[in-house]
């Protein structure tokens, strides 16, 4: 499937996959790259008013999803596939001691 934002076009492929050799990422991972992506563009303007300098900015994004058995169409299985919750851990770059930053 082809998405359309403003005049740019971007793939996605399946919603949710756990095969690890999916062709497109999928929705769900468009969704966390998007979010990845505004916690550390976020946490960049942050650290600019706080004259932090920053020169690596990585995010590691997990979700975890309930009902999967009933997304993959398994005999038995109920219930609404969701994701139930998802963790972040951050990971930065800086001169700056290890305070001044988590503040």
């Amino acid at each position: 499937m082809t998405f359309y934002a403003r005049s740019l076009e971007a793939e996605v492929g399946v919603p949710m996959s756990f095969d690890i050799q999916e062709p497109k990422l999928t929705g769900v991972e468009h969704l966390l790259g998007a979010l990845a992506s505004d916690l550390l563009g976020g946490f960049r303007r942050l650290a600019h008013r706080r004259r932090v300098v920053v020169d690596e900015l990585e995010a590691v994004l997990k979700a975890e999803v309930t009902e999967t058995l009933a997304y993959l169409g398994v005999v038995g299985g109920t219930g609404t596939p969701r994701i139930s919750s998802i963790s972040v851990k951050v990971y930065a770059g800086t001169g700056t001691p290890e305070p001044e930053v988590r503040a």
